[in-house]
């Protein structure tokens, strides 16, 4: 009866360190660096443009280090996926290319910065996971992108003439931490997903900005009354003489 009594309480003892192991393992927040066997990979900043066959993508920019003697790649350490609306996006990263860096090898320490580029579908924020390299693919860390966060530009008309017309760059920036600023003066801005509108709140003023949202030519434009803004890597000065 003693030796039953033991093993019942034994085994007991077990299942609730796996309960008490698996509620910790549960309240765990992901954050934007994995660690897998002695590798490691830390999402950094995004950036949506096009690519050369028109499309929008997103360029998600991270760092990449190897703790291990032998030399490891990050395709190989790590499988990275990006996500819209739960659906996941097609990997474009060109590894013969641009995205080299992403199966070079370094070791004993050493780091280096990498690219993957994501097809994106539409405007809704992208979330990025890294998963294991296993068939079950893990997902141990995650960042999520707003695709409007970058600086976008516009053409601002400031004198006219028979002979020419002059024209000033007006720049907003939408970071990822809802920080934002137009013509530096400094704010806060927030996706309102009902209305498809952006708020651009500048803390000095006390005043919104509504920007609308649109498309020209199928990639996202910002709008602001009669300016309209393009994003950075997009925006050009077509038949202006700039006042700058």
């Amino acid at each position: 009866m003693l030796k039953k009594l033991l093993s019942f309480c034994t085994v007991f003892v077990m299942m609730m360190g796996l309960v008490a192991c698996g509620d910790v393992a549960t309240q765990t927040e992901l954050t934007s660096v994995a660690n897998y066997e002695r590798t490691t990979l830390e999402l950094l900043d995004a950036t949506l443009c096009a690519s050369e066959d028109g499309k929008t993508v997103i360029k998600v920019m991270a760092n990449y280090k190897n703790d291990n003697a032998d030399g490891l790649y990050s395709y190989c350490s790590y499988s990275v996926k990006a996500y819209q609306n739960n659906v996941e996006l097609m990997d474009v990263s060109d590894i013969n290319g641009n995205e080299a860096a992403l199966i070079q090898e370094v070791k004993n320490g050493a780091s280096l910065q990498v690219c993957y580029v994501f097809e994106v579908s539409d405007t809704s924020d992208i979330e990025v996971n890294i998963c294991t390299p296993t068939a079950d693919a893990n997902v141990i860390a995650k960042k999520v992108y707003s695709s409007f966060a970058g600086e976008w530009k516009a053409n601002k008309i400031v004198s006219k003439t028979a002979e020419a017309v002059k024209i000033e760059t007006y720049v907003i920036k939408l970071n990822e931490d809802g920080t934002g600023s137009y013509q530096d003066k400094q704010g806060t801005w927030e996706y309102n997903k009902e209305s498809n509108q952006i708020v651009l709140t500048l803390t000095a003023e006390s005043t919104g900005m509504v920007l609308g949202i649109g498309q020209e030519d199928g990639k996202t434009t910002l709008s602001f009354f009669e300016d309209v803004y393009y994003r950075a890597s997009d925006f050009q000065i077509m038949g202006f003489e700039s006042a700058e």
